[in-house]
């Protein structure tokens, strides 16, 4: 097989896992899903938190693991349930999802409008390795 077909046929065996697992979900869960590119130099973003929450309220949030550690069980990509934050998403609300500085690298923020539609997907984000001073002036690290 070719490589793009070995790629189109693995997509769709993860969409349709990551399909099925939004069929069992909780009615009550609004589930938002993203994809997070590895850096420039290759670096995976793999096991590090990604937090969301609502633009101006840091405090009221949800993370998860990227990759298969975590809630998605995929490779690069994340699986967060508003629903879990103190005040539970409503449609039409933005929410904010970002990677923090960890290990040197941090990607995002994004924003995602909640629909109606039971899972929403963010814009991609792409991991980037931190500048030196880059988080003495950057809210993106905190």
């Amino acid at each position: 097989m070719k490589k793009r077909d070995v790629f189109l046929l693995l997509s769709l065996v993860l969409f349709s896992v990551s399909f099925t697992f939004l069929l069992r979900a909780d009615p009550d869960s609004h589930f938002i899903t993203g994809y997070v590119h590895n850096a420039t130099d290759g670096k995976s973003p793999n096991g590090m938190k990604v937090i969301a929450y609502r633009p101006g309220t840091l405090s009221d949030n949800v993370t998860d693991i990227i990759g298969p550690d975590g809630n998605s069980g995929t490779s690069n990509e994340y699986l967060i349930d508003c629903q879990l934050l103190q005040s539970p998403c409503m449609v039409g609300d933005i929410i904010t999802i970002r990677a923090p500085l960890q290990r040197g690298y941090f990607a995002g923020p994004v924003n995602v409008t909640v629909t109606a539609a039971g899972f929403d997907v963010a814009p991609d984000m792409t991991l980037s390795k931190a500048r030196r001073n880059h988080c003495r002036s950057s809210p993106t690290c905190r």
